[in-house]
């Protein structure tokens, strides 16, 4: 009989170079295609969302609130935001809101699936952050709409009176990047204060615009967390052109 070979130590090295050498090369392409697969889902979200918003104007003739003046805290939960209401627990329930009542209740499109992962929310009916995705207003804070107020998230503001749809942002990955990374509901011009607008998918932040249509942008500015702005423009007057109606594109 003919005795078998075994691996010398050196050749069993050898091989596992090989396979590391191997799974160094493949492991970022598999990264980068579960990130291109987590884009692909956040984009599906964001068209989901503006068809809910439109939907939405069918029903009211404006655009969706993005919050309703009231007492959040006075009921176990609420639908009084556009993205999410409060469950028993008070923490965000991102399962309800207004623009759920146009699609299956419990639906996650307020939830990004790349926000998901890097702010592990485990159970979106019981989350201490946003989902993620912001709803485009002129100014941050305050969030409840307010006389004056010229978001196209006021509650007031019909898609016809909007001279530029196709350039006028309605929802937006978002993100707060300051000392420590937190979520926001609302997406809003870098003359504003600090930007609000997060890039999260390979440098880029998936964008619905008023006319429908969504679209990958890409930074002009960034700070450490990827949270900065699209575009860049010295004059004041212009800074808010693609969140402010009444500013000319």
């Amino acid at each position: 009989m003919k005795a078998h070979k075994s691996f010398t130590l050196i050749e069993l090295l050898v091989v596992i170079a090989i396979i590391a050498i191997l799974s160094a090369m493949l492991l970022p392409a598999l990264g980068k295609a579960r990130d291109k697969g987590q884009s692909a889902n956040c984009i599906n979200n964001l068209k989901q969302l503006s068809l809910a918003n439109h939907q939405y104007v069918g029903d009211y003739k404006y655009l969706c609130p993005r919050k309703i003046k009231g007492d959040l805290f006075d009921t176990g939960i609420s639908t009084e935001t556009w993205f999410y209401g409060y469950s028993v627990s008070m923490k965000y329930d991102l399962t309800q809101g207004l623009l759920h009542m146009y699609a299956q209740r419990g639906s996650l499109f307020t939830l990004c699936p790349t926000w998901r992962i890097q702010m592990n929310i485990i159970d979106p009916t019981q989350s201490p952050q946003a989902g993620g995705i912001g709803y485009s207003a002129t100014q941050f804070s305050p969030s409840t709409p307010f006389a004056g107020d010229y978001s196209i998230s006021n509650g007031w503001t019909s898609p016809e009176s909007i001279k530029n749809p196709s350039q006028m942002v309605m929802f937006m990955d978002a993100a707060m990047g300051g000392v420590i990374m937190m979520g926001t509901g609302i997406v809003s011009p870098k003359s504003k204060g600090s930007p609000y607008q997060h890039f999260r998918h390979n440098g880029f932040a998936n964008t619905s615009w008023i006319d429908g249509h969504v679209s990958p942008t890409k930074p002009v500015w960034l700070n450490p967390r990827n949270v900065g702005y699209f575009y860049d423009d010295t004059s004041d007057a212009q800074q808010g052109k693609h969140f402010d109606p009444r500013v000319p594109i």
